[in-house]
């Protein structure tokens, strides 16, 4: 997997009157090689609508390079377009890892990366102690590290905006990129494993892998990202995605600095006396790309699907026989009548952002003379969902009920000709089967583009009778005629039901071999038994 991927940063600041500075920090984007994957950087340039009063560089203590712009009393916009140009290759060759486990001494310069912080409380009983009993059995690092990611990505559901990013609050299951990271190094550190916080730009490009019976596509949101580094003593720092890839990370990763978490990283914005209105946005692209991902193994562990390099480790692995699990008895046939099914019931993937917060609050800053902001990891996720792919996503009635509507997260961007609909389909070997239901179809000239994301409702039942469904598990696939373009907005990783809950399929063809590892935003309304 390699090509030469092309960021286009733009950032706008409009001061307030009487402003008397606003003061911008980040990373400039390094080189970086591992065994397993290699950014160049080819270029980095940067544009200003105003010259900045001050400009400075400086190495940090991680050995990050950070820019910090400054201008005083600005008297109109500040503009900076920042472009980026890399060359990334991911090399999945075999590697060869002796590193037992516990692991031996390791240098003062790693050491560094076990300590605890306010981000990844690694000292705190309940990290503790997750993480020991996760590593209970293993014999080597790479069991260990493998045992604690495999519970993260199991455990955690994305949100873009989630309560809080440490490694504690993401112990109650719901984080974005940052929670994901932030406990991941908590239980690594606490295990005794050295490991990194990583930050930089995810491209909203998808790429595939694949396998036996079909394919995996994999695509993050295209904004500020977060993953890790695990050091290794016999391999070094190899990067991770706690989301989806272990050993490595996809070409459309762009790193730009690493740290002991989000605190020592993250870019700020300092306004004094007050922060100006501020707003950035991420252009980029691929060039040259190849890729040539092929499964030759697959594991039973995690639940959630990761992509790994493969590992041959020295030191034997004892392998558990599985568990013998009993054959449950087959219940008796629920009989299901319209009559007894009067409560509502909505459920799905239920949470999207209207709009994208990218800056945090402010806070004091300069003694209080001055407010700070920093950067967040919102990002958008959304698939074309009106292109040459179409796409179906699942959902499990867990008891009888009436099917009346499914509403989907949807942006509409263009095109008045043709219509949307919703077809149900039933389950058949975890891909859509026998069609059963068709909705209403919606005209594209009656959906407004008006920008963000908002709940389409296509009506299953016309006849308002409502559509009859036993316990099971459906599909919807959206169909579409003309020229509307749409976007369907998606949550990343397993945020809700099944890991292969969302698949798609080349328009027309039905080919529903392709699984999504991220879940589309969708509600379905019916009535149940009360």
């Amino acid at each position: 997997m390699g090509g030469r991927i092309q960021l286009e940063v733009t950032e706008r600041y409009d001061p307030a009157p009487g402003t008397q500075f606003i003061s911008v920090k980040s990373a400039r984007t390094p080189s970086f090689a591992s065994r397993t994957w290699q950014q160049r950087l080819v270029s980095e340039t940067i544009a200003y609508s105003a010259p900045p009063t001050k400009a400075t560089e400086a190495q940090d203590e991680n050995g990050n390079v950070i820019l910090t712009e400054r201008w005083d009393r600005p008297a109109a916009r500040v503009e900076i377009v920042r472009k980026i140009v890399v060359q990334s290759e991911a090399a999945l060759s075999p590697l060869t890892s002796q590193a037992p486990y516990p692991l031996a001494a390791v240098s003062a310069e790693t050491a560094r990366f076990l300590r605890g912080t306010s981000m990844t409380q690694r000292d705190d009983p309940r990290i503790k102690e997750l993480a020991q009993s996760l590593t209970a059995g293993a014999r080597t690092e790479w069991q260990a590290v493998t045992a604690i990611l495999n519970h993260v990505v199991d455990r955690l559901h994305y949100q873009h905006d989630p309560p809080g990013h440490d490694a504690i609050t993401a112990l109650g299951g719901v984080v974005n990129c940052q929670g994901y990271s932030h406990l991941s190094l908590a239980l690594l550190r606490a295990a005794g494993i050295p490991a990194r916080f990583a930050v930089g730009i995810s491209l909203s490009k998808a790429w595939r892998v694949r396998l036996t019976d079909g394919s995996l596509t994999f695509k993050m949101g295209q904004g500020r990202h977060a993953w890790i580094e695990v050091f290794y003593p016999d391999i070094g720092w190899v990067p991770y995605d706690p989301q989806t890839s272990h050993l490595f990370v996809s070409i459309y990763h762009v790193r730009q600095a690493v740290g002991l978490d989000v605190n020592e990283v993250v870019g700020t914005i300092v306004g004094a006396p007050s922060l100006p209105a501020m707003n950035e946005s991420i252009a980029g692209d691929g060039a040259d790309e190849t890729f040539g991902l092929t499964t030759v193994r697959q594991a039973k562990a995690p639940r959630n699907y990761v992509v790994s390099s493969p590992v041959t480790e020295t030191a034997p692995v004892v392998v558990p026989p599985p568990p013998v699990t009993p054959t449950p008895p087959t219940p008796p046939p629920i009989v299901l009548r319209r009559q007894d099914l009067t409560k509502l019931v909505e459920f799905g993937n239920v949470e999207f952002p209207a709009s994208l917060r990218i800056f945090t609050a402010g806070e004091a800053a300069e003694g209080g003379t001055a407010r700070r902001a920093g950067r967040t990891f919102v990002v958008e996720t959304a698939d074309y969902a009106t292109g040459r792919e179409e796409l179906a996503q699942a959902f499990r009635a867990d008891e009888p009920m009436v099917l009346s509507q499914v509403s989907l997260a949807l942006q509409k961007f263009g095109g008045q000709t043709g219509e949307l609909w919703l077809e149900i389909f039933a389950d058949k070997d975890r891909k859509p089967g026998a069609r059963i239901a068709e909705s209403r179809r919606i005209p594209v000239s009656a959906l407004l583009a008006r920008g963000g994301y908002r709940w389409v409702i296509f009506d299953v039942a016309p006849d308002a009778q409502g559509l009859l469904l036993q316990p099971g598990r459906y599909w919807a696939v959206l169909r579409s005629s003309g020229d509307g373009i749409f976007n369907w907005y998606f949550s990343l990783g397993n945020a809700f039901g099944e890991p292969d809950d969302s698949r798609s399929s080349p328009r027309g063809a039905g080919d529903w071999s392709n699984i999504l590892n991220y879940r589309f935003n969708f509600r379905v309304t019916g009535l149940a038994k009360p």
